[in-house]
């Protein structure tokens, strides 16, 4: 799982590097809850849980791995 992590985080960083200065906040916040999806999505089949639609506090589980939140990140530049 941690080394999935990293990969995934690389690709993230990568992401925002080059969309940072657009006006992506809606990708970046679909981006995000997709991510944490299909992490949870791989957690559950790691640890054989059933089914990733009864999950209860998953997400935070595969945030505590690491996972790069978006939130927050957009930086917007005023033209003068």
């Amino acid at each position: 799982m941690d080394a999935a992590v990293k990969q995934i985080n690389a690709l993230i960083r990568g992401w925002y590097g080059y969309y940072k200065h657009t006006n992506a906040k809606s990708i970046f916040a679909k981006l995000q809850k997709y991510v944490e999806w299909k992490m949870a999505k791989y957690y559950c089949f790691i640890h054989k849980i059933p089914t990733v639609s009864s999950r209860s506090g998953i997400n935070y589980k595969v945030r505590d791995y690491g996972l790069i939140n978006l939130s927050g990140k957009i930086e917007y530049f005023r033209a003068a």
